[in-house]
Formats: structure tokens, sequence, C-alpha cells
């Protein structure tokens, strides 16, 4: 079926935003350093860390319901993850001076990978 890499990608990107909101919003009230922060795009190691496994996360689980919702665990995660990492390079670009390297490639690198892995773990069978 044609529809399933499409609405796959789209559930991926939506659970990945979901899912970040959801679970930076503790985080901005109960941290109050990071809450002071993040305006201004000055975090600590550990805020930055913070960050990337909230990422990680949503990327595990988006392409874990990608592939769950439309019984399609290889291509359609991986896919999702791509869009996102499109999205984010011109992102990451305009910011490229606020973060070090290592969290920049770490963050992009992440996208794809982790919503494939994701996906893979979607029992399809």
């Amino acid at each position: 079926m044609w529809w399933r890499v499409p609405v796959g990608v789209l559930i991926n990107c939506i659970a990945w935003i979901a899912l970040c909101t959801i679970l930076i919003a503790p985080v901005r009230l109960t941290w109050l350093d990071y809450a002071t922060a993040e305006p201004a795009r000055n975090f600590t190691l550990a805020m930055m860390v913070m960050r990337l496994s909230i990422s990680a996360i949503a990327s595990l689980a988006g392409g874990w319901l990608a592939g769950l919702t439309v019984n399609e665990n290889r291509v359609t995660p991986l896919s999702g993850g791509l869009l996102m990492l499109g999205m984010f390079v011109p992102v990451h670009i305009g910011i490229w001076n606020d973060y070090p390297v290592w969290y920049h490639v770490t963050f992009l690198i992440s996208l794809p990978v982790l919503a494939w892995i994701g996906g893979r773990l979607a029992r399809t069978d």
C-alpha cells in the first residue's frame, strides 16, 4: 500500500514533536536554572544532555509508533527520521554558534538512526 510511508512519516514527526513538548514541560517547571537558561540558549552540559535524552526518547518512540501503526518497520521510520533531519539542519545552521559541535552532530545523527531503531523494535509480523 503506497500510503503507508507518508502516513508513517507524519505519525513519526507528530509523535516526536508531541513527546518533546510533553517531556520538556516538567523540566521547565521544576528545573529553574533550565527555565532561566532556555531563552538565551545558555545551557550547561547537564542541560544539553537532558535535551538530547528527550529527543532520543521521542525519536525512538516516534519510529516505534510509526512502524507499529502502519505495520511497516523499515522504510517508514527511517524516512520520518530523515525528514526530521532535513527540517532541523537549517535550524542548527542558524544556531551553530550557540552550541558545541558535538551537540549538533549528536542531535542530527540521532534523528534518523534512533527513529529507524525504534521502528525495528515494532513487531510487524
